[in-house]
């Protein structure tokens, strides 16, 4: 789910929201855009699950997909009940057929693929 948050915020803003070029700069990154964890965090975390508390970013996608700790962070059928969602839930608009892109083709075509 943190993997979702990060995606979502980038197909919303047009970059990564954490944009590191070595662990140690990520991890100061991700304090910078969301503050410290808590203490309490801190002790809950797990090498294999990392894990954050957004900000403000709840206006823009469901914050509970970015917390430190796991079991506090938002299941996937949980983010879908995010009003960002809302209007996808309705009936009035139809579902593409194609792909969906939230970008043009030409801001892609600069960046490089790992």
């Amino acid at each position: 789910m943190w993997a979702a948050g990060c995606i979502l915020w980038e197909m919303l803003a047009g970059k990564a929201l954490f944009q590191g070029f070595d662990p140690l700069n990520q991890l100061v990154n991700v304090v910078m855009v969301l503050g410290a964890p808590s203490v309490y965090d801190l002790w809950t975390l797990q090498a294999e699950e990392c894990s954050i508390q957004a900000l403000s970013l709840d206006e823009l996608l469901p914050g509970g997909l970015l917390t430190y700790n796991p079991s506090k962070r938002l299941s996937a059928s949980q983010a879908l009940e995010h009003r960002l969602f809302d209007r996808v839930r309705t009936n009035d608009i139809p579902l593409p057929t194609a792909v969906l892109s939230l970008y043009r083709q030409d801001r892609w075509e600069d960046r490089e693929m790992a």
